[in-house]
Formats: structure tokens, sequence, C-alpha cells
């Protein structure tokens, strides 16, 4: 059975070339190689995620046309923003007077946040950092796509600022080979999310 996955990023403009290929590594993991995954791009900004308004307008639009909802946003350090996005997931539980649940026992939706950014599944992946960078410190930063993520990609590519995106998709794609490192570095935030997504599928099985 084929399973349709739509990924919710706060910016698609970059987050979309992180989180998908991350996304469909960590499915493949699951035994769902060939799911079909795809990423929505309607929301302008962390203020548009969490924002049950914005949510539910997507949930409601792909009601029936989507087994699987991903929403990924950065921590920025926010030690309440896990809270933010549990409220979300329990008011998606939830019908809204006449409004049915937007989720059934054949509909996922979870909310992630990245720590610190996106960006540092990217890192993760890669397995030529710095010798002199730290990981603890890297998911410490709070701007860790500042100080650590560009400073990685300029060394990777000398041209990289002149075609930022072009650069992290293929950083992206490169990292995602090496999922079984990035959900080992990454287990308070993909290694949950990939608990949870498996605890899902066996359930809905």
């Amino acid at each position: 059975m084929s399973l349709n996955v739509l990924i919710l990023p706060e910016d698609a403009t970059y987050d979309k070339d992180v989180l998908k290929p991350i996304v469909g590594a960590l499915l493949g993991h699951l035994g769902r190689p060939q799911a079909k995954v795809r990423v929505h791009s309607g929301f302008g900004g962390l203020g548009d995620a969490l924002k049950w308004e914005c949510v539910s307008k997507v949930l409601d639009q792909y009601r029936g046309m989507v087994d699987l909802f991903v929403l990924v946003v950065d921590r920025d350090g926010d030690a309440h923003r896990a809270q933010a996005l549990a409220r979300l997931e329990a008011r998606a539980t939830v019908g809204e007077g006449a409004h049915p649940p937007f989720l059934t026992a054949q509909t996922g939706f979870f909310a992630e946040n990245a720590w610190q950014e996106v960006e540092v599944w990217v890192l993760a992946g890669c397995d030529d950092l710095p010798t002199e960078w730290s990981w603890q410190d890297i998911r410490a930063e709070r701007d860790s796509k500042e100080r650590y993520y560009n400073a990685y990609a300029a060394r990777h590519d000398p041209a990289w600022d002149a075609r930022p995106t072009d650069g992290l998709r293929q950083l992206a794609a490169e990292a995602a080979r090496r999922y079984d490192r990035i959900r080992r570095l990454c287990f308070e935030d993909v290694g949950r999310l990939e608990q949870r997504i498996g605890d899902w599928l066996a359930a809905r099985a």
C-alpha cells in the first residue's frame, strides 16, 4: 500500500531541500521506501506553522488525499516549542463543532522541532566536519545555521554563497544517504520522530 506524505515546513524556500530527502530516508528506514513525499509551500514562516488556523486549513485541504502529515519547525533555543507543537497535535485529534476530527486511525499528524535548526540534520549526515568542531556545541548552538552550517557549506563549495539553494539541495541529498548517522546523532528530534512514525505505521498496519 502506497503512503502519501505531506511535509509542512515553516519556510519551504530552504527547508524543503532538507526535509524531503531526510524524511524520505526516515521512511525508507521504516520499510516505506516507496512513500510519496511532497512538501507544502504555503506557510509564510514560523508564525503560520504554529498557528492552528493555518495548520488546520492544510489538514482540511488535503483530507483524504494524505496519509501522513509531518510538521517540522526550528527549535531556535525555545524550550517551550515542543509544548506548542503538542498542542497542535492534540487539536488535530478532536472535532470542532460540526467539524469531524482531522485525524483517523489511517491518518497521522506529527509535529517536531529540529534541534536547533534543520540544517543541523544535514551536518549530522556529513562525515567530514572540521575536527575542531564539537557535535555537542553544534547541537546546543541556537544559531547553528549561521555559525556552523554556512561555514561548512562554504568550505565544501567556495561558490556556495552564489547559489546557496543548490548547495543545500546537494548536501542534504548526500546526508540523507547516511541516514543511520543522522538518526544516531539527532536522537532528540529525528530519532523521536522516527519512533513515533514507526509506532503509528505499526498500529495502522
